[in-house]
């Protein structure tokens, strides 16, 4: 009988603190950065917007620049600005592997390349 007596009493505890603790994630505030804390996050891209396939490479970039503005006026990371760092690769092999090297030296966690250098090379 005293048995049934403990194992009730444990039973009761844990279910108690198992209540307690969805009641306090329940009511703990939602994920928001604090007022003035705002942190910005850099995204690199190497484009072609001029040399040879500086029309059609534009296009994808100004989608790029368009879709991260939205994203931060819709608030998509709370307390994270993404700021666009570009720079025109003009599908010059040099330059844009240099960019490359100056936004990992930066420290840029994300790089997108919208050059087209291979399918220039394959059409000349």
């Amino acid at each position: 009988m005293k048995d049934k007596a403990a194992k009730t009493a444990w039973l009761t505890i844990v279910a108690l603190a198992l209540t307690a603790l969805l009641l306090f994630t329940a009511c703990a505030p939602g994920l928001t950065a604090p007022a003035g804390e705002e942190k910005v996050v850099e995204i690199g891209a190497i484009v072609a917007l001029t040399g040879p396939v500086g029309g059609p490479c534009s296009y994808p970039f100004y989608a790029l620049q368009d879709y991260l503005d939205y994203f931060d006026d819709e608030n998509g990371i709370p307390g994270v600005t993404l700021e666009l760092v570009w720079v025109d690769g003009a599908t010059i092999e040099d330059r844009e592997i240099s960019a490359y090297r100056r936004f990992v030296d930066r420290g840029i966690p994300f790089i997108i390349s919208i050059t087209e250098a291979e399918m220039f090379r394959a059409c000349t």
